[in-house]
């Protein structure tokens, strides 16, 4: 599928197009990154609260998600702690 049919089928201009698509990319990139980091904390701390996990993912972050994108991720991941 082209770039114009895309555009024609959303009315959007190839501008927002490429503005949509890339805050997307960037998106998906930092939830990977939390995802990485989230994984790698719980190995050591299993029941560590979104709090600590955020003060342990400020270290390693410039741009800190807020606490709901944390608390989202292990849920849209599908991860089960029991």
């Amino acid at each position: 599928m082209t770039i114009d049919a895309v555009c024609d089928a959303f009315s959007l201009k190839r501008d927002a197009y490429y503005k949509y698509r890339n805050r997307f990319v960037i998106k998906k990139q930092i939830e990977k990154d939390v995802v990485q980091l989230v994984r790698k904390s719980r190995r050591t701390v299993l029941r560590e609260g979104t709090r600590k996990l955020m003060k342990s993912l400020s270290k390693d972050f410039k741009a800190i998600p807020e606490n709901w994108q944390v608390q989202a991720i292990p849920y849209n991941n599908h991860w089960d702690y029991s």
